[in-house]
């Protein structure tokens, strides 16, 4: 259940990251109340998970990992971003980094 929750707070944070990098490009400043309303509901599953794991370091070393990912994809998948085959390599070790402190 808090692998779930997890994901439920990283998905959410994708979207809002969205809303935000929006807000970047057209400056409308809905795109920024989105975020922030969006925002709050990753607080709200991010509390269940906690809730629920009781263990702070591995729970959020494992929602960095799971909104790097989501953050990736955003990125890439709904805005076309490029990436430099350093940026992907810099990226690959971070994600294996972080694995490593689970």
């Amino acid at each position: 259940m808090i692998y779930i929750w997890l994901l439920i707070s990283a998905a959410i944070e994708g979207i809002a990251d969205a809303f935000v990098k929006r807000w970047s490009v057209d400056g409308l400043w809905r795109n920024a109340a989105f975020a922030l309303i969006a925002y709050n509901f990753v607080q709200v599953a991010w509390m269940a998970a906690m809730h629920l794991s009781k263990k702070l370091a591995v729970t959020g070393t494992l929602w960095v990992l799971f909104m790097e990912v989501g953050v990736l994809i955003v990125g890439a998948g709904f805005f076309h971003e490029t990436l430099t085959v350093n940026q992907i390599i810099g990226c690959a070790l971070g994600i294996v980094a972080i694995m490593f402190l689970i």
